[in-house]
């Protein structure tokens, strides 16, 4: 009889940890998206042509390519930057190569995401966010 409830028992574990593992949506974020951000800087790139920069803030709109598989791989923006990026569950960073600067958000849905940025230049942090949505 013991037998039998340790054997439930391992099944209901295994149940539990399946279900929520299975449940945990990873989005496909591979293609090309048009991206806003609003950050404050002093006339420093970000994911596109500079469109807007007053009293140090930079504020526009660029598009960005993903590429890779479904979790991970490289992007290149509309001003021929480029960096990596990984998607888990519905949380998204990226990283420019040769900048220190990070974007971090999450996917509302499969064409929507957004979230904060931090970057690092001239020994001088910049904070601001952005907004992506799929083409």
């Amino acid at each position: 009889m013991k037998k039998i409830y340790f054997v439930l028992s391992v099944v209901v574990v295994l149940s539990l940890l399946f279900t929520t593992t299975a449940c945990k949506k990873t989005y496909d974020i591979r293609g090309t998206w048009s991206i806003t951000y609003n950050w404050g800087a002093n006339n420093v790139k970000v994911a596109g042509v500079l469109d807007k920069a007053e009293e140090g803030k930079v504020y526009g709109t660029g598009t960005i390519t993903f590429s890779g598989n479904k979790t991970s791989g490289t992007f290149i923006d509309s001003y021929g930057d480029a960096g990596k990026w990984t998607v888990d569950g519905d949380k998204i960073e990226f990283t420019y190569d040769g900048y220190n600067t990070t974007y971090t958000g999450t996917l509302k849905d499969e064409n929507n995401m957004s979230g904060t940025m931090t970057e690092v230049y001239n020994g001088v942090n910049y904070n601001g966010t952005w907004s992506a949505t799929r083409q």
